[in-house]
């Protein structure tokens, strides 16, 4: 099938918002996913337009069901860095407080309170901001 140039971004993002909305499993939907961006006919300028459309605000879910399982890794090893940095300096946290930090699944983000951790004053001062 032959796609017309000026489509094929909008079909990649077409179908990767259909299948976050489809009954398949994570895993299924993972899979599929790949083989859109695999497969998904794209020049540079193209590539850098998907890239773009899927890293913006509102494609939260293209996004998380995009994340591969080393991401994922990343995002908790992070956390559970932040925990014990936090817990030594502040205490053991609160369930909300370690439940708000297991929410944020922004690599950048927690890298940014694993360094405002030195100059924060308690787990509040902390999230604060988050």
């Amino acid at each position: 099938m032959k796609i017309p140039k000026e489509r094929v971004v909008w079909l990649g993002e077409e179908a990767l918002k259909r299948l976050t909305d489809s009954p398949l499993t994570e895993q299924q939907k993972f899979l599929l996913t790949e083989c859109v961006e695999a497969y998904l006919p794209l020049d540079e300028t193209q590539r850098l337009d998907f890239d773009r459309i899927l890293h913006d605000v509102g494609n939260e879910k293209v996004k998380a069901m995009n994340k591969t399982t080393f991401e994922k890794g990343i995002e908790t090893g992070i956390q559970n860095v932040l925990l014990d940095l936090g817990s030594k300096r502040f205490g053991p946290p609160i369930n909300d407080i370690e439940r708000r930090i297991q929410a944020i699944q922004d690599v950048k983000k927690l890298q940014a309170l694993t360094v405002r951790i030195l100059d924060a004053q308690s787990w509040d001062d902390l999230l604060k901001t988050s």
